[in-house]
């Protein structure tokens, strides 16, 4: 690993090929989010730094540093930003814009979102291997320290941050605090967190007519005849813990 940024120039030079199109380095390789480019987010940072002047030198800032897994790249003002979340993999809310941003994320093997073949192949606590991705069991919702990232049943007293885990074909019955039409998937989660009446702690929406659904209860604390293991054509929203 390079020292410092003084010598990042030769660091690349070093392990990676090509600076252009390698960014494999240590055996760690990197993927674009492109749904994300131009989409700057103000949370979830580890650190930024100033004056990086290629991409392929953020991505070693990221792979040098254990808690990252992704980065933002600014191509006009040189700055790397590392993120502790996996922006790919959660719906994110809470964003401004900015064109010359690029979104990537690193492909650290058992990484939720990544390929398994195991159990043991995942490395988040709690995940398991369901249908060859690394996943939290359904209804759980990611939690994040300095200890690392982990699956959990409920959140703390902390509460709710605005980002999401999402798991296809589940829902709850009857807890429809709020309706909302003709949404999208992202407008839905804003929904959720920009709610004042109560404390949103889920919503789901059905893909095909755009209904979204706002509740109030955990999903842990539901009966289990209200949770919906089986309801084709909804993405429920599980938010994230403080």
């Amino acid at each position: 690993m390079c020292p410092s940024m003084k010598n990042i120039i030769s660091c690349i030079l070093f392990f990676c090929s090509s600076i252009v199109t390698a960014e494999t380095c240590n055996k760690c390789t990197s993927k674009a989010v492109d749904s994300l480019n131009g989409v700057s987010f103000p949370r979830w940072r580890l650190w930024q730094i100033e004056d990086v002047r290629e991409r392929v030198a953020c991505f070693l800032l990221c792979v040098q540093d254990p808690s990252c897994s992704s980065f933002q790249y600014n191509r006009r003002d040189n700055i790397c930003i590392g993120f502790h979340v996996l922006l790919g993999n959660l719906l994110l809310t809470n964003y401004t814009y900015d064109i010359y941003v690029e979104t990537h994320v690193l492909c650290r093997h058992g990484n939720n979102g990544d390929t398994c073949a195991m159990d043991s192949d995942c490395t988040v606590m709690g995940a398991s291997c369901v249908d060859g991705v690394c996943a939290c069991a359904a209804g759980d919702s990611l939690a994040s320290d300095s200890g690392g990232t982990a699956c959990v049943k409920a959140c703390s007293s902390d509460g709710f941050n605005d980002t999401f885990t999402l798991f296809n074909n589940l829902g709850i019955s009857g807890c429809n605090k709020r309706i909302h039409q003709n949404q999208t998937v992202t407008s839905c989660g804003e929904r959720c967190v920009n709610e004042t009446a109560f404390v949103c702690a889920n919503a789901e929406i059905n893909l095909s007519t755009g209904f979204c659904l706002v509740c109030d209860t955990p999903w842990v604390e539901e009966e289990s005849m209200n949770r919906d293991m089986g309801d084709h054509g909804w993405v429920f929203l599980n938010r994230n813990c403080a």
